[in-house]
């Protein structure tokens, strides 16, 4: 299905990214917690900290902080 191109793309770049980052290999390294009135989910893994918006519209979260930088976005135009 052509219109599920986007979403398929990004399951295999999570995918990789799983592959890539120790970080999100190991659940021992760090905890999750919600933000956003439960509308985000972050993950924090040893330097790895990573946000999943879990509602269909944008959420209120901090971007990258000092000495963090932005690796993808699900919002990203290969995806949609």
């Amino acid at each position: 299905d052509p219109a599920r191109a986007g979403l398929r793309r990004l399951y295999a770049d999570l995918l990789a990214a799983r592959r890539r980052w120790p970080g999100l290999q190991d659940h021992t390294l760090g905890g999750a917690r919600v933000l956003d009135g439960g509308r985000v989910v972050q993950l924090c893994r040893g330097p790895l900290r990573a946000l999943f918006n879990l509602s269909a519209g944008p959420a209120a979260v901090d971007g990258p902080g000092e000495g963090e930088r932005l690796l993808f976005r699900s919002e990203a135009a290969r995806y949609t």
